[in-house]
């Protein structure tokens, strides 16, 4: 009996330990080179993860990316200037000015980026824009002046 006790003990410890996973890559192409002062590794095909950067260091966490490039939304100091309603919405959105003036874009896009429509806007009207064409879901709504710069950003939810 206890033979049978040790053995069992024996396997099951074997068991537990006896699978490791290595982490690797299955890629096309890649190939690592060091100097003294820094080292460079790529490979081609891989999965974009998140990197981390410290003021002398770089982490990247499983995978590595060859560059990363992140758009921003710089809004004037018009903020607050318009007003989109309703919000959400099955049909329509009425987009108005508070306290501006002036010729205005209207862009609607997706959270992809997609730019699904672009349409002119007088401020001094109220401006009716139309959802019956889109699906059910999340979508950003920019109003961007003649410059060309961002002025307000709406998030916009078609039911």
């Amino acid at each position: 009996m206890r033979k049978i006790v040790l053995l069992s003990v024996c396997l099951t410890g074997s068991i537990l330990y006896g699978q490791s996973l290595t982490p690797t890559v299955v890629a096309s192409a890649g190939d690592y080179f060091s100097n003294s002062s820094t080292s460079l590794s790529w490979t081609l095909g891989e999965v974009v993860t998140d990197s981390y950067f410290g003021t002398n260091n770089q982490l990247t966490q499983g995978f590595q990316q060859p560059m990363e490039s992140y758009a921003g939304i710089e809004t004037t100091e018009v903020q607050g200037a318009f007003t989109v309603f309703p919000n959400p919405s099955r049909n329509v959105i009425q987009i108005s000015a508070l306290n501006t003036t002036g010729q205005y874009y209207l862009t609607l896009t997706d959270f992809t980026g997609q730019i699904i429509l672009t349409e002119s806007y007088n401020a001094n009207l109220i401006h009716t824009l139309s959802l019956d064409q889109l699906a059910a879901g999340m979508y950003l709504l920019q109003i961007i002046d003649t410059n060309g710069v961002p002025v307000e950003i709406f998030k916009i939810q078609k039911l």
